[in-house]
């Protein structure tokens, strides 16, 4: 159920609590976060119903249960997702303050460990599928030359979808003579660099662009309505994915995905990976990396060429 506002309901004990935490904890915490933690208490209280406990009757049980249902209804990953959005949301909770109150007497997932995930290699594009997607866009109209510059930056930064979105035309967002842009995404804004074909695609979209009724707009991305929001990306990539007969499940991320395997397996070092893609910490870059784990092994056993010797 939700409310008038579409916010998940909480039993009446628990939006009391929830409100409290909010109060303490939710201006440190970006509204995608918050209302991520909230969703995910929802669905604790949810899996506990119908007679929903109180929160401070639920017990290290309750949360294991939850997280193996979640682990069995979805998958390992997500049950971990949801692991560390209660562990966040509990602990902050259990924490007394200068005058020794809290808001739970006691923290119920003490002791509990976080659900095993499986280690699943990230699907990534090769070098023949992009060049593939780049032929598709070979022509000399708005579309053509956007898409193109699109998937061009897209494989070059790695940005995500909404820092695509985010991209403006001035000239403190995008310096085509550097090869900088500044995009906003989850973590805030932030300088990606790209390289000079990439430059060059952009550059020749601008000048088309400039023809268009809409020229006059601060947005980079522009459709035949106006600005490109996440769903009018989504379409011009699936028709370009569609048009190559290149395959994958998720059209924008593969790109970040295939950004952070390329730049593990050239060598590129994990802290300048954590900044390009805008990280918070080395979690995801590992995750990544894995993918190119195999490939960066078999090219230093052909360089130290251990059977050569014999």
């Amino acid at each position: 159920m939700e409310n008038e506002m579409g916010v998940a309901n909480l039993p009446e004990k628990w939006e009391e609590v929830w409100t409290d935490y909010e109060i303490l904890r939710g201006r440190s915490l970006s509204a995608r976060t918050l209302e991520n933690y909230r969703d995910t208490v929802v669905q604790l209280a949810r899996f506990l119903g119908p007679v929903v406990p109180t929160m401070e009757a639920v017990t290290r049980r309750h949360v294991a249960a939850f997280l193996e249902h979640v682990a069995q209804a979805t998958s390992g990953t997500t049950a971990a997702m949801r692991y560390r959005g209660l562990s966040a949301v509990f602990r902050v909770m259990s924490k007394p303050d200068e005058y020794g109150e809290a808001l739970l007497a006691r923290n119920p997932m003490t002791g509990l460990k976080p659900p095993k995930t499986s280690d699943v290699l990230v699907p990534i594009l090769s070098l023949d599928d992009a060049k593939r997607l780049i032929t598709t866009c070979r022509g000399s109209n708005l579309r053509d030359v956007r898409d193109e510059a699109m998937i061009r930056f897209l494989y070059d930064t790695g940005v995500r979808r909404g820092e695509l979105v985010s991209m403006r035309i001035d000239p403190q967002s995008l310096n085509l003579r550097e090869g900088a842009a500044t995009v906003t995404g989850k973590t805030g804004p932030r300088i990606v660099a790209f390289g000079p074909k990439t430059g060059a695609a952009i550059f020749r979209y601008i000048r088309v662009r400039r023809r268009g009724r809409w020229r006059d707009n601060t947005a980079l991305w522009i459709g035949s309505r106006g600005p490109l929001k996440g769903n009018g990306i989504f379409q011009a990539l699936d028709r370009r994915f569609h048009a190559a007969r290149v395959y994958a499940p998720k059209k924008a991320h593969i790109f970040r995905r295939t950004f952070s395997h390329e730049w593990r397996a050239k060598g590129g070092q994990v802290d300048d990976l954590i900044a390009l893609n805008g990280w918070s910490g080395p979690e995801m870059a590992l995750r990544y990396g894995k993918s190119a784990a195999s490939e960066r092994a078999r090219a230093a056993h052909a360089r130290l060429s251990l059977g050569e010797r014999l």
